[in-house]
């Protein structure tokens, strides 16, 4: 089956601009020794009640709703944990990552004005 993940995105149809490394945002790098992550990666999580928590927490500023990610186990995107329990970064371009995404992304439950 692959790899099950979760993607916090602005849109209910996927768009590659959800799949921009925060470096591509114009943020500045406020921690060097995560240059790669910063520079390559896109946050995922591993676990969908995990990515609706992280987005309540943010006040769904990265978004509001969750993209789900099925990754093949053939190593063509490269993945692993970072930062935290359920979280992990992905490194890929945003045309390798979309063809494992679902066409539509699920709404998270208790979004301001739902």
């Amino acid at each position: 089956m692959g790899r099950e993940f979760f993607r916090i995105v602005r849109n209910s149809r996927p768009d590659p601009a959800d799949f921009r490394p925060v470096g591509a945002t114009g943020r500045p790098l406020r921690f060097p020794e995560h240059r790669r992550e910063f520079e390559e990666g896109i946050s995922v999580y591993d676990d969908f009640e995990h990515a609706c928590e992280m987005a309540r927490k943010h006040r769904f500023r990265h978004g509001a709703y969750i993209l789900r990610i099925v990754l093949p186990d053939d190593g063509s995107v490269e993945f692993r944990q970072t930062f935290a329990p359920h979280h992990y970064t992905m490194y890929g371009t945003p045309e390798q990552i979309l063809p494992y995404a679902d066409d539509v992304a699920v709404g998270i439950p208790g979004v301001p004005g739902d």
